[in-house]
């Protein structure tokens, strides 16, 4: 659960750009940037954590 979390701030950036330009992928020193942000895919992925965790 934390990778599909951590894959998705990574994944952030390029997420939105699609639609108006195509963005080369750059392999930064870190994954995580000041830019990256969680969208709704990370809040789903924390409720699913929390329905199972919770009866």
């Amino acid at each position: 659960m934390y990778g599909a979390i951590y894959g998705d701030l990574a994944g952030s950036i390029y997420e939105y750009q699609q639609f108006l330009e195509t963005k080369p992928i750059l392999l930064p020193k870190e994954l995580i940037l000041s830019e990256s942000f969680f969208s709704d895919d990370t809040i789903l992925k924390m409720a699913i954590l929390d329905a199972t965790n919770h009866d």
